[in-house]
């Protein structure tokens, strides 16, 4: 026989929903073990945010965007997108469909010429 004890609001065990499981929803450390966040040097910030910060309290809803604010950053200029092969991909899709609608050309500069910048 299951005790009352394990009913009621908060005892169930939370779990992802299915049909979220293809995509990232939740990137913020919910409750960090102490042990396992202060031994762990794998990036190179020496104190890193998470180690001091708690998110037990915020809302799903504020969690969810907390998740696609810090999933990564947009790069804003074209020497920090082509690090990226995501964005890499992207640009190379973007070009294609221009051409392929017949809405953009590539074309050679005059000589002597130097491209301009944009941003």
């Amino acid at each position: 026989m299951v005790s009352e004890e394990q009913f009621g609001k908060g005892k169930r065990v939370k779990q992802p929903f299915v049909r979220l499981k293809d995509y990232v929803t939740h990137t913020i450390r919910v409750s960090p073990s102490a042990s396992s966040s202060f031994q762990s040097k794998s990036s190179s910030t020496p104190y890193p945010l998470a180690h001091y910060v708690n998110c037990d309290k915020f809302f799903a809803q504020h969690r969810f965007f907390l998740a696609v604010v810090t999933t990564g950053c947009e790069p804003s200029t074209y020497a920090e997108a082509i690090k990226d092969e995501r964005w890499r991909e992207a640009m190379r899709k973007e070009i294609h469909s221009l051409e392929n609608n017949g809405t953009w050309t590539g074309e050679n500069l005059p000589p002597g010429k130097k491209a301009i910048g944009s941003k």
